[in-house]
């Protein structure tokens, strides 16, 4: 570098023809007409703009302006040009800042943003970023739009990208932008509203409000929205903002309280930045309850249309709800809010209570949709785990996620309702797929889309592609103990011991005190080869009506079986046996078949899994791919296993 060198206050721009390699490839003559036309308008109209050429390279030129107001009508003034026949396809990217001028050489970060704004540009179109706009937003006559934030490759800091809004010019839709980084999605939680009515009844219609916030937010596809499940873990827990901001990975909080008082109702709404506690707006509602879900849909809307505004979402990016979603009467709303919440609590119990609520609900409303497709999840989970007899849930399920299509088809929750019947009711893993990609194309931010077309992945034993899915759902969900025990089963049935046990320890250091945690750890650590850390879990005393002390037996009886302790695993497996007799489950068999498995007694696990098959266990289906049933599937009896299930051996990967 030499003496002369000197920094400077500068706009740079670069601009690149498109497609001009493949041109040469195609013809040769007319790619270097276009490319000398390129140059001949450059040098015609950049010193007009008090600007310098400051080289040409190849197919593309770097130019310096000492302001961005000529920069920015120098750039319009050439894609106008440029448009003219015959047509060049150039795209312009700008950035404003400091820069070190060394003869004809330029240096510096502002270079750097400037070349990888103009990547992210599309033919016709003039990209620029926020400092570009910071110096020419007082002027009304230059209009532009805002395409959000974007990560630009080898830059540390998220950089706002606006586009040039004139009628000669391509304005590019955001969401099919493609370069040198990728595009940054705001970040936000919806935290529970706070009942602060007397009647501890309005508890219910406060969460609805947060409930109808996030579902409206959910679907902007440039936000990245927390999902329920994690939100609402903090519920009364007055922990710090930042602190929240923090465990669930995002940079904005939304809170709120609601007085229900008679006929009217307050909402207050505070959206805070989670990196210092600040509020960056906040917002009064006082309505009247005439049509409680008028009042929600209004202020859901109006916050959100703030939200946006603030967080630099467009418009245009916006899912409408689907149209049968909401309910018709109150009372159906907050018996529906109930369902939910045992629904969430993710147990057996839990979910049996979810369904009574939900049957409640429909029964004063049969057209509420979302009841039907939760209602479905419900069956189905308690008949896919045979905690409830097949029979008497799966056609149940079945049944509620065709309601819920009939009544409103775009409501992804019941496509994934379906795909969730055909894995256990039909194993049909084929429609199930078609199930799961119509429920993607509708909204493919929905978490519970994300946990139940993982169930089909892992059956199908795609477990890679399962593990990536996971990995999505825990950044929208990152306090759910269902995202992290799957994704630390899906690594554990590919090889990636290591991943599955810091998974499965992140989700124990949240979660403590789940038994259930503890159980899918101890699986992990008998896949690892851990067996003394097993053993310190599985030796623990459950009481005999915790509804997983069979299943905490069968994994003592392969953990004595990994140890060579064939008598004490033997008699872990005549012990389920007995148990099925005296409390019968279906889940039974799938255990009995695991144990008698380990200990290579595939007659037996045969006998069982045809048990399984005739009482339609749902969850059988994961013999197909699951680790500790490798031996069952290479023995002589799985085939006539395949064979009664009605399922293509295509699908068993080991």
């Amino acid at each position: 570098m030499s003496s002369h060198a000197k920094r400077q206050l500068l706009t740079v721009m670069f601009s690149d023809m498109v497609g001009y390699s493949l041109l040469m490839n195609e013809n040769e003559e007319y790619a270097l007409q276009l490319r000398n036309r390129m140059e001949h308008t450059l040098q015609l109209l950049v010193p007009g703009f008090n600007g310098s050429i400051q080289h040409f390279y190849g197919d593309g030129a770097l130019c310096l302006f000492p302001s961005s107001v000529e920069a920015v009508l120098c750039a319009a003034a050439i894609q106008e040009k440029l448009n003219e026949a015959p047509a060049v396809p150039v795209r312009i990217g700008l950035h404003a800042g400091d820069v070190l001028l060394d003869g004809n050489n330029v240096y510096g970060e502002s270079v750097n943003v400037a070349s990888r704004i103009e990547s992210f540009s599309v033919s016709g179109a003039v990209l620029f970023s926020e400092k570009v706009y910071d110096d020419i937003k007082n002027h009304t006559s230059i209009k532009v739009k805002s395409l959000g934030q974007f990560r630009l490759k080898n830059i540390q800091h998220e950089i706002a990208l606006y586009a040039l809004d004139h009628p000669a010019l391509t304005v590019p839709d955001p969401k099919t932008l493609e370069g040198k980084g990728y595009r940054e999605k705001r970040s936000i939680a919806i935290l529970p509203f706070v009942n602060m009515s007397p009647d501890p009844e309005n508890e219910y219609f406060s969460d609805g409000i947060s409930e109808e916030l996030l579902n409206t937010l959910a679907r902007e596809t440039a936000l990245k929205v927390t999902a329920r499940t994690s939100s609402f873990a903090f519920k009364g827990t007055n922990e710090d903002m930042r602190s929240i901001g923090q465990k669930l990975g995002v940079e904005t909080i939304l809170e709120g309280s609601v007085r229900k008082a008679g006929n009217r109702v307050r909402i207050t709404a505070q959206l805070i930045n989670a990196e210092d506690g600040y509020h960056l707006f906040s917002e009064t509602y006082e309505r009247t309850l005439d049509d409680i879900f008028a009042v929600q849909d209004e202020i859901s809307a109006d916050i959100a249309n703030k939200l946006k505004a603030r967080l630099g979402v467009t418009e245009q990016e916006h899912q409408s709800e689907p149209a049968g979603s909401s309910p018709a009467k109150l009372e159906a709303y907050n018996l529906y809010l109930k369902g939910l919440f045992h629904w969430n609590q993710y147990s057996p119990e839990a979910a049996v209570t979810a369904i009574e609520y939900f049957k409640q609900a429909l029964d004063i409303d049969p057209q509420f949709a979302r009841a039907w497709a939760f209602l479905s999840f419900c069956y189905s989970f308690l008949g896919a785990s045979g905690n409830l007899p097949a029979e008497g849930s799966l056609p149940y399920a079945k049944e509620a996620a065709e309601r819920a299509l009939a009544l409103d088809e775009g409501l992804e929750l019941a496509h994934c309702a379906l795909g969730v019947v055909y894995i256990f009711l039909d194993w049909d893993l084929d429609a199930a797929g078609k199930a799961f990609q119509r429920a993607r194309a509708i909204n493919p931010n929905n978490t519970a889309y994300m946990y139940t077309y993982s169930l089909l992945l892992r059956a199908e034993g795609r477990f890679e592609e399962g593990a990536r899915l996971l990995e999505t759902a825990i950044e929208l969900d990152p306090v759910s103990i269902i995202a992290h025990t799957y994704l630390a089963e899906m690594h554990i049935a590919y090889g990636q011991s290591e991943k599955a046990l810091a998974t499965i320890n992140k989700i124990q250091n949240l979660h403590p005190e789940s038994e259930y945690v503890r159980w899918v750890k101890a699986c992990i650590l008998l896949e690892t080869g851990m067996l003394e850390e097993a053993e310190d879990i599985l030796m623990a005393q459950l009481p005999e009506g915790h509804p997983l002390f069979k299943d905490y037996v069968a994994c003592r009886g392969v953990l004595f079986s990994k140890k060579g302790d064939l008598d004490r695993a033997r008699k872990c497996l005549n012990r389920l046996k007995k148990m099925h007799e005296t409390a019968p489950r279906d889940n039974d068999f799938f255990d009995i078949g695991m144990l008698a498995t380990q200990l290579q007694y595939y007659e037996q696990a045969y006998q069982a899994t045809l048990e399984a098959i005739d009482r339609r266990l749902g969850g059988i289906i994961f013999i197909l791919n699951h680790p500790m049933w490798k031996g069952f599937r290479r023995s002589s009896y799985f085939k006539g296993v395949l064979k009664k299930m009605g399922v293509s051996g295509k699908w068993v990967r080991n």
